[in-house]
């Protein structure tokens, strides 16, 4: 099974030690099913301590991945925006005309939200009449 997270640093991999052992301390007393006694747990701590190791945040939660577009809790009906970077429109069910007018740099309104995705495409109505559907990530507020 593949880790969701990237454990590509050995920082990575002692923080996620810490979060198993601290998990499991939170289990050992009283707990009859504990997998581990105190002292097992006491002695996971004491490796790292050993090493070096600080409860500081891992390398993968401090790299922040480049934002692009809005947030999706952002867009709102009659907001000024300009679309920027497009995605893929395989998984849009909307009338091709919508989709044929979409362009990167176009400014315009937001006229809606696109009923049957979530709310994560909307209607845009560009400066110049024509009426584009785009995902709230291929949009920036102006």
């Amino acid at each position: 099974m593949k880790h969701p997270i990237p454990l590509k640093r050995a920082e990575d991999v002692l923080h996620m030690y810490w979060v198993l052992l601290t998990s499991l301390e939170s289990r050992v007393d009283g707990d009859p099913n504990a997998v581990l006694d105190r002292d097992a747990v006491r002695a996971g701590y004491n490796i790292l301590n050993d090493i070096g190791f600080t409860k500081e945040r891992p390398a993968w939660e401090r790299r922040q991945p480049k934002k692009t577009g809005m947030d999706c809790n952002d867009v709102k009906t009659g907001l000024r925006i300009r679309t920027i970077k497009l995605g893929d429109t395989k998984g849009m069910l909307i009338n091709p005309r919508h989709l044929d007018c979409r362009r990167e740099g176009i400014t315009g309104t937001v006229d809606g939200y696109v009923p049957g995705h979530g709310g994560d495409v909307w209607f845009v109505k560009h400066d110049d009449g024509q009426v584009g559907a785009y995902v709230y990530n291929e949009m920036e507020a102006l």
